[in-house]
């Protein structure tokens, strides 16, 4: 049985970069949609370390977005996202970097990652994951932002793929065959 709609929202984050190379990923903006596609959250987040490469090309982050009073800090985000989180179904892309960034633990069963679900890659012939852009397109007809990474309509995507096989998808986790690949190891203490 599909969980009720109120309770599943998706969820993308957006990262920055930390570190003498830029490489170390901070947590910059937070969308949480719910399931009709209604933003529930969309907030930048304000820096805790310096940040060396603002991937402005990738995310569309300018430094002034993440030092304005619009920007939250990191404890205020994350009190927020662990309440509107909790005790519900979240759908996303590539949870794990979400979860990592977030610093947040999640129920395994109450995530729907559309990276790892295993029909899309049977659907594509392929044993890896195929990227958002890629599922959007080919399971929904749609094109995704060609400019850089929105959050909201990241996770509008993810909400609507995992709507359009809902059905399918809940009915193999009700006859215990759940759908999905494991996550990356190095990133399981992230899962409860």
């Amino acid at each position: 049985m599909a969980p009720r709609s109120e309770r599943i929202v998706g969820i993308s984050c957006v990262t920055v970069g930390a570190g003498p190379r830029g490489d170390t990923d901070m947590l910059a903006r937070v969308a949480i949609v719910g399931f009709d596609g209604n933003t529930i959250l969309d907030v930048y987040v304000a820096p805790t370390s310096p940040v060396t490469d603002y991937r402005e090309a990738k995310t569309g982050i300018k430094a002034a977005y993440l030092h304005s009073s619009r920007a939250q800090n990191i404890r205020t985000v994350y009190t927020t996202v662990c309440n509107i989180l909790r005790n519900k179904v979240v759908v996303g892309y590539s949870l794990w970097l979400d979860f990592a960034v977030l610093g947040i633990q999640h129920p395994a069963k109450d995530t729907r990652d559309n990276a790892l679900y295993l029909p899309y890659r049977t659907a594509l012939r392929t044993q890896h994951m195929a990227g958002l852009k890629t599922l959007a397109w080919r399971f929904l007809g749609r094109n995704i932002s060609e400019c850089y990474m929105d959050p909201i309509e990241h996770a509008r995507v993810a909400v609507d793929l995992y709507r359009t096989y809902m059905t399918d998808w809940e009915g193999s986790i009700a006859s215990r065959k759940w759908p999905c690949d494991l996550p990356p190891g190095h990133f399981s203490s992230y899962y409860k």
